[in-house]
């Protein structure tokens, strides 16, 4: 995609635009509400992955948003209960233990750009 310039009648270079996800407006999702926030979040998710399929050359630059403390419930929920330990010795379990807890910081974590994944 090209855009102009922004002084194009005195220059007639052509400034090339990345094509991004339109973000307008604010989601109607309250907090509280957190059974469609889990909907809301696997329809933004299922957006994504069409859009990423129809082009394949396309870079998602930040997807944080998309990272919701009902998301993360449902990860956990996924995961397979007798699974082996992580690295870092966690199982599922012990992790659901104190669950809330560790949703909460993971979640902070990743909205203020601090997590990071352990080595594999």
């Amino acid at each position: 995609m090209k855009k102009q310039a922004n002084k194009a009648e005195q220059q007639k270079a052509v400034e090339h635009v990345a094509r991004r996800i339109s973000t307008e407006g604010n989601s109607p999702i309250r907090p509280e509400a957190s059974t469609q926030q889990c909907t809301e979040s696997e329809a933004s998710l299922a957006r994504i992955r069409a859009i990423a399929r129809k082009d394949k050359g396309l870079k998602f630059v930040n997807l944080r948003h998309h990272i919701s403390q009902p998301l993360l419930h449902q990860a956990y929920r996924s995961l397979k209960q007798k699974a082996a330990a992580g690295v870092d010795g966690e199982t599922w379990a012990s992790y659901g233990n104190t669950l809330e807890t560790n949703i909460s910081n993971v979640h902070k974590n990743v909205h203020e750009g601090r997590y990071k994944a352990k080595a594999v």
